[in-house]
């Protein structure tokens, strides 16, 4: 938080005095990595960026930053209440939003703007969104590293926003059948091409 104001601002705000909005853009700050498609890895009980790991994440980790900085801000020791305050109050309707995976009304609502691109819920919250959830690129990545065990179905789940079977059934479809794989043989008898065309066809090629 120290580092937010004195760095970010350019030395302007001391961070002792800083007021409860400088609490919220730096609490939303903290939630840009996952929501900018840097995945943010959790364990049993942290995540990677000192994020608390909950079910309730959002309205969690604003909870527990709000209490570990109030403890250093002059207007909570001068009788403020951050939870209580209108900037923190609307941090954490958003986060009950995205917690509950909630379809927020406007693109430009706060819940909006801190949700992921790739949370499944906000992805077709909006008709912006044009593009197939499933074939996004960071989407693809994901399945890729459960088909190579570098994620679990649960932790790719949590992370895009849907069940463990939906991780199942997109990895399922990502699958190509190897009995539609024609033999040489087959391919000339049917007359698709030759034999040097059969090489190149991108199903051998697969399989190769």
């Amino acid at each position: 938080f120290v580092e937010f104001c004195l760095k970010l601002h350019c030395g302007k705000i001391n961070p002792f005095i800083a007021d409860e909005e400088k609490v919220k853009d730096f609490i939303a700050s903290q939630f840009k990595d996952k929501a900018n498609g840097k995945i943010v890895r959790q364990n049993k009980y942290f995540m990677s960026n000192g994020l608390q790991s909950s079910g309730k994440f959002y309205v969690a980790n604003i909870n527990n930053i709000c209490k570990q900085i109030g403890r250093y801000l002059k207007i909570v020791h001068c009788g403020t209440d951050l939870l209580c305050s209108e900037p923190i109050k609307e941090l954490l309707l958003a986060g009950e939003y995205l917690d509950g995976r909630i379809p927020s009304e406007r693109p430009s609502s706060l819940a909006a703007k801190l949700a992921p691109y790739y949370d499944y819920t906000q992805h077709h919250a909006h008709a912006g969104q044009k593009q197939e959830f499933w074939l996004m690129d960071l989407v693809k990545t994901i399945l890729h590293d459960v088909n190579n065990q570098a994620l679990t179905k649960l932790e790719a789940a949590w992370q895009l926003g849907v069940t463990e079977d939906m991780i199942s059934t997109a990895l399922m479809v990502d699958k190509k059948d190897p009995d539609f794989n024609l033999t040489l043989k087959l391919y000339l008898e049917k007359n698709y091409g030759n034999e040097q065309q059969f090489w190149t066809e991108l199903s051998t090629m697969d399989v190769l």
